[in-house]
């Protein structure tokens, strides 16, 4: 039996578009393909931009924050 690898998304929100290229750079650098979207706002009305990006660990996150 073959166990299914589970993957997560993560949605970093930003106000500055400078922040997010800056993070989209560091992950293409560590090899994660990722993708700038509109921030959903229904989670925030806030911030106008987002990074989405699938991590196959839980833990992976936090090097980026």
């Amino acid at each position: 039996m073959e166990l299914a690898k589970m993957t997560h998304n993560y949605l970093f929100l930003f106000h500055e578009q400078y922040a997010v290229k800056k993070l989209q750079q560091q992950l293409q650098q560590d090899n994660f393909s990722s993708k700038i979207i509109d921030a959903p706002r229904k989670i925030s009305s806030e911030c106008e931009l987002a990074v989405s990006i699938y991590f196959s660990n839980d833990e992976i996150y936090k090097q980026y924050i």
